[in-house]
């Protein structure tokens, strides 16, 4: 029966909600058709008022107008009495067109005499024309009033436009018609007045007189003019029927089919009288006016609906949760009777005991496990006495009334402690007590608290086990040298204990969530540690991981570590956990026993073990980056007598200050080792991929060796001089053995002991060859600047009329054996072993006593003298006050020396090169670019330098003919060169096709072959004396 009537409740209920919605969507339906309404009139009323002033602005403009043209035409008439006589035609004529230019709108005026005659227009052309057959001319001479402007009906001309004609009637002394003064209206001046009031794309405004006829149309369509619109339904036919001076209708405008909303107005002057007002009419198309709201209209019925559909189903799906939460709230219910009775039954079955508190009666009821847990029967115990305080034991009371208070304040969302209870029996029981309260009053106290107790006695009986079991772990390892430690899933350490701090200095503390490798270890790379991670990641066990720290004195400290993972009972891993240990005994000793089997005891340096060692990793190492390698076998000469005169410990502290002065001369990466006696080897590694650089590379170490051991030592108060004698080896691949490359390396050094000594030698015979080619050539060519073996040969420089106007002068050799040696053969040696220090003021100082000696003669006094200069040379700090003082000895004109440098020279310090270049220009001294465009040329450097000359470099010459690429570069050059008020030298001219190609460019100065090759200053003194004569 109730079940019944909560159901017809419902859907009466669900009734009256769809009763509501639906009146509601009603009312707002009506006040959605009444705000689209007004919308409409609204859109109506704005639109006829706008329409209406665009027309009434045409009106006024238009009225305007056709006042001026009144006026105009009035004063012609006024005039035309003067004009009488001789040159009317001409004065008349010239009149109009005065007026016809001043009044835009008007194509042109005329005057026609009674018979319909031009007499006078601004058009000469339209003189003596009839204009009797018009009808205006007609209409004007059938009724003439000189107070009435005639508008003439749209008149289509020759070229098919309508145009319309306003004059006034000329009358003579008794009244009678004596013809016409008229002016022609042009159609595109009134359709320029139409069209600016046309403000939407749609509109259309237009002219007609008062006949019906169409003057003209602007706006959307097709410009028309002279239609019928005297149609009895025509929209101007009403208007004009009503008399009124405008009207608004809707229906088909002016030559328009379409439906239109159509503002009408006649022209009415107040200030003249006109036979034929004029009509105007602006319209636009009601579906543009209305599209605007129809639009709203739509989207006002679209939201409407969209509304109605959304509050239905709104309501729809209320009902619907809500029978679905009144069918949920049922189940709960009855779930909620059924957990009850689970609940009893959970309880008995976890052997939980189950207590409930009332507050303000201060009762207390217990299950029945509650009461046997302690020995109790069912009942026995007092509901409201205090018995719980006088069961609880004295040690736990404070913390479990204080846990219990601070529930009961809010302080904590439920309560728990550990605490004993008495037994029955008087033993004490281990109880987990939990609890909450479930009802507070309006003031927010407790009125009832239920909660459990569980026996946890076993529990603590296990805990109090494992600490007991804690503490003998830590007294054993407090007692143990070692320590043990535990890491997380993430590797930090989470626990060490032990002796970690006593027995290595490292702070306990500083580990502590950290990882292994965010602690520095001095022996472990990135490598190493990504191992050792790789093995933690597999959760593999691993032993004996030795790492390097410094400790808490700044000391190394070797440790052991060893550890194995560990799990949860499901398998989960939790981390690591081990033991350490302190080997730094050990490696010290490890390390001592390594000393004494690799390396020598006497010097420290690496024994022929390590040595060997060494030398086979390089052979592998070398092979795979193709560079080379070097061996450099040292023994000291007569070292047997410094030992048999000086005793042992002499020798001794020879050989460690040998091994000093050896370390000191090669790099880092480089082994220098003790064979035993006073035989010495160094490895030199990473040197060049090619073998005559590495060749020369090793030599410079084997020389830098040579001078180091030839400075004296200090031996006991005394000084001895030692020599060495060096052989040297080189090795790029594995195909030697270490033995063989020894060998090799100690042959070499006998085949330098066999030279006599203080000598190096290469094994290799083609390297043994050029390196003792090289040294012989440096001897000769030290031996020649002092034997003043050296020559200067001279290549004249031409200008464009074939005449010498200077010279360069080119250092040459006569070696007493080889002959005449060119200095492509000399000059890189002389630069690599600073000769050409001496060389280049030797060439100077020659230069300039050249100079002397041609300043005497009349063929080569006017000669100017270039001398190539090395960059060393020029880098020396008082190059300039050498090259002053030179001038100022032998007496040579500086204007007659130019000196040429090349740009690389100027790069590395630019200022001081402005500085030396200024001070020797100062007196004279030119200065010529060398070789310009092959390095880098920069304007931004080049302005500054004070230049005479630059010199193209004979790379650029030689293909000019066949490489545009060139070509273009020598222009570029001599362009250059031209902007900068230089000479421009071509180097390198050897046909009359390039030089022929440099005159045509502008370059007026060559040196080259085709000119003549460089000679004796003999030589050339001929060919000069031949050219002047």
């Amino acid at each position: 029966m109730n079940k019944e009537l909560a159901t017809s409740t419902r859907k009466q209920r669900r009734h009256r909600e769809w009763l509501a919605l639906s009146l509601v969507l009603l009312l707002a339906a009506v006040l959605l058709g009444i705000m689209i309404w007004q919308d409409l009139e609204n859109t109506s009323d704005t639109e006829r008022d706008r329409l209406q002033v665009q027309a009434r602005v045409v009106d006024e403009y238009l009225e305007q107008l056709l006042g001026g043209v009144n006026s105009a035409l009035q004063g012609v008439r006024e005039e035309l009495p003067q004009w009488q006589g001789m040159g009317f035609e001409e004065r008349a004529s010239s009149r109009l067109k005065a007026l016809t230019d001043a009044m835009p709108g008007v194509r042109f005026m005329s005057i026609v005499d009674q018979d319909g005659v031009i007499l006078a227009n601004n058009v000469e052309e339209l003189i003596g024309a009839d204009r009797s057959q018009r009808e205006f001319f007609k209409t004007a001479q059938a009724n003439p009033d000189p107070a009435r402007l005639y508008i003439s009906e749209p008149y289509v001309g020759a070229r098919g436009v309508a145009s319309v004609m306003v004059g006034r009637v000329l009358l003579h002394a008794d009244g009678s018609f004596a013809g016409l003064v008229y002016a022609k209206l042009d159609p595109d001046f009134f359709g320029v007045v139409l069209r600016s009031v046309l403000y939407a794309a749609d509109m259309r405004s237009a002219l007609a007189t008062q006949s019906g006829q169409l003057f003209l149309q602007v706006g959307r369509g097709v410009p028309a003019g002279g239609v019928e619109l005297n149609r009895p339904d025509s929209l101007s036919v009403r208007h004009l029927q009503s008399g009124a001076a405008s009207n608004f209708y809707r229906g088909q405008s002016a030559a328009s089919a379409t439906d239109n909303l159509v503002a009408l107005r006649t022209i009415q002057p107040a200030r003249f009288q006109v036979d034929k007002p004029l009509v105007i009419q602006v319209s636009r198309d009601v579906s543009a006016v209305y599209l605007g709201w129809f639009q709203r209209l739509w989207l006002a019925l679209f939201l409407y609906t969209a509304l109605a559909l959304t509050s239905m189903a709104g309501l729809h799906l209320f009902q619907r949760q809500r029978r679905a939460r009144e069918q949920l709230s049922a189940e709960q219910e009855k779930e909620r009777r059924a957990n009850a009775e689970r609940l009893e039954l959970a309880l008995s079955g976890a052997e939980l005991g189950l207590w409930d508190r009332n507050f303000s009666t201060n009762i207390r009821t217990y299950n029945a496990r509650w009461s046997q847990m302690l020995g109790y029967a069912p009942g026995e115990i007092d509901p409201s006495g205090t018995m719980w305080q006088e069961m609880l034991h004295p040690d736990d009371l404070t913390a479990a009334s204080d846990a219990l208070g601070q529930h009961i304040r809010g302080e904590t969302s439920f309560f728990e402690s550990e605490h004993r209870l008495r037994h029955k029996l008087g033993h004490w029981v281990w109880i987990l007590a939990r609890g909450r309260v479930v009802e507070r009053d309006e003031a927010g106290m407790p009125m009832r608290m239920v909660g459990t107790h569980m026996d946890i006695t076993e529990r603590k009986r296990v805990e109090e086990g494992m600490r007991e079991s804690e503490m003998r772990f830590r007294s054993l390892t407090e007692l143990s040298s070692d320590w043990y430690w535990e890491i997380d899933e993430q590797y930090r350490f989470t626990r060490i204990d032990g002796n970690l701090e006593a027995t290595t200095g490292l702070a306990r503390n500083d580990d502590i969530g950290r990882t292994r490798w965010d602690i520095p270890a001095l022996n472990m790379s990135e490598a190493a540690w990504e191992a050792h991670r790789e093995v933690l990641r597999a959760h593999e066990v691993f032993r004996d991981l030795e790492l390097q720290r410094v400790g808490g004195g700044g000391s190394s400290v070797w440790v052991s570590i060893s550890g194995m993972p560990f799990f949860d009972d499901k398998g989960h891993f939790l981390g690591y956990r081990g033991v350490g240990r302190n080997i730094t005994q050990r490696k010290q000793v490890e390390q001592h026993i390594e000393q004494l089997a690799f390396f020598d005891a006497l010097t420290g340096l690496p024994n022929r073990r390590m040595l060997t060692d060494r030398l086979t990793k390089a052979l592998a190492t070398v092979a795979r980056s193709r560079r080379h390698g070097a061996l450099i076998f040292i023994d000291l000469d007569n070292f047997k007598d410094l030992n048999d005169t000086k005793g042992h410990d002499t020798g001794d502290l020879l050989l460690r200050q040998v091994a000093a002065r050896l370390r000191d001369c090669v790099r880092e990466i480089d082994t220098v080792a003790r064979l035993g006696g006073d035989e010495f080897v160094i490895m030199l590694e990473e040197l060049s991929p090619y073998a005559g650089e590495a060749a020369f590379q090793a030599e410079a170490s084997a020389k830098k060796i040579l001078v180091a051991i030839n400075q004296p030592f200090e031996l006991l108060g005394h000084f001895h001089h030692s020599t060495p004698s060096i052989g040297i080896t080189l090795f790029h691949d594995q195909l030697q053995s270490v033995d063989e490359l020894l060998k090799r390396a100690d042959l070499a050094m006998y085949q330098a002991k066999a030279a006599g000594r203080n000598a190096l030698r290469f094994f290799d015979p083609g390297m043994q060859a050029a390196a003792t080619a090289r040294a012989a050539l440096e001897d000769d060519l030290r031996q020649g600047l002092q034997r003043q073996e050296l020559r200067l040969h001279y290549q004249p420089v031409i200008d464009e009329n074939g005449l010498t106007i200077g010279v360069e002068a080119l250092v040459r050799w006569q070696h007493p054996q080889r002959g005449l040696i060119l200095p492509g053969e000399f000059i890189d040696l002389a630069e690599k072993t600073g000769l050409i220090i001496q060389l280049g003021q030797w060439v100077l100082e020659a230069a300039c006593q050249q100079l002397v000696v041609w300043s005497a003669e009349a063929a080569t006094r006017d000669l100017s003298m270039a001398v190539n200069v090395s960059a060393r040379q020029f880098r020396q700090s008082d190059f300039a006050e050498q090259v002053l003082s030179l001038l100022r000895t032998t007496g040579a004109n500086p204007y007659r020396l130019k000196l040429e440098l090349t740009e690389s020279m100027l790069l590395s310090d630019v200022e001081d090169a402005v500085r030396k270049m200024r001070e020797l220009r100062s007196i004279g001294v030119g200065f010529s670019l060398d070789d310009f465009g092959t390095g880098y040329s920069s304007l931004a450097y080049l302005k500054r330098l004070p230049l005479d000359q630059l010199k193209i470099d004979q790379s650029f010459v030689r293909d000019v003919l066949t490489d545009p690429n060139d070509a273009a570069i020598v222009r570029t050059i001599l362009a250059l060169a031209r902007s900068m008020d230089l000479m421009a030298v071509a180097e390198g001219v050897e046909t009359e096709g390039q030089h022929q190609f440099l005159l045509d460019n502008g370059c007026w100065a060559f040196q080259g072959y085709l000119f003549g090759r460089p000679v004796p200053v003999h030589e050339l003194t001929l060919l000069q004396a031949e050219q002047v004569k």
